[in-house]
């Protein structure tokens, strides 16, 4: 909200002409699975923020397609270089998708850029139960149609093609807590099994009690899987 009233006005307005854009963010890997931390980098903010009188990095994680507030703040040296560690496997992980980390440097600069990543469910993950799919065999090109019971509609879950373990899209499960989505499988997939999982959170076997409260003994993490054969 401050950030807003700010680029609002004259000094706002200044300040981002001065010093142009920043970025792009610098990422330690662009595929990891929840085990590995993150670390998000940038340079170039030296400047003293007009309205703080400090010099800072405002960052948040979010899925693509989505935006949120920034939610954590790092100050860079003195040359202007900064670096944060994310890391995925606390007590409410993320789940698996395509995720953007969005910096600023100060409230009165455009924002990095890049930042894109794939966190993936791991080599081996955990099935609770069963996708229903539209059709049982496809062509690489072709789509098909998922859907999956208990997917907490609050979080967006990911959905990939195993084993290669290539993200196919980001999806808002409904209101309904049924996720439902078409996704396409790329060309150059090879002939052959493979599975479709999707990784959200989801009840009962997740952190979120059905009242609404929070078991910090579980993990929310709610993954289904469905067999596929790709055809030549």
């Amino acid at each position: 909200m401050w950030g807003s009233a700010r680029r609002a006005t004259g000094l706002g307005l200044l300040a981002l002409t001065a010093t142009g854009c920043f970025g792009p963010i610098s990422l330690s890997s662009n595929h990891i699975d929840r085990s590995e931390p993150l670390v998000a980098s940038g340079g170039k903010c030296t400047e003293i923020d007009p309205w703080t009188g400090e010099t800072f990095v405002a960052l948040t994680n979010s899925p693509v397609g989505e935006s949120r507030n920034y939610d954590t703040y790092v100050t860079p040296d003195a040359d202007g270089n900064w670096s944060h560690t994310f890391r995925f496997n606390g007590v409410l992980p993320p789940p698996a998708g395509h995720y953007k980390i969005a910096a600023q440097c100060n409230w009165d600069n455009e924002p990095y850029y890049g930042g894109r990543f794939i966190l993936t469910p791991g080599d081996n993950p955990q099935i609770d139960g069963q996708l229903i799919l539209s059709d049982a065999t496809v062509s690489p090109g072709q789509s098909v149609t998922i859907t999956g019971d208990r997917f907490l509609g609050t979080v967006t879950a990911g959905v990939f093609l195993y084993p290669s373990q290539t993200h196919l899209a980001n999806v808002r499960p409904d209101a309904d807590n049924v996720l439902r989505a078409t996704v396409t499988i790329p060309v150059g997939t090879p002939p052959g099994q493979h599975l479709i999982i999707a990784e959200g959170w989801g009840p009962p076997g997740g952190a979120v009690r059905p009242d609404g409260t929070i078991d910090l003994t579980a993990s929310p993490i709610w993954t289904y899987s469905a067999s596929l054969t790709v055809g030549g």
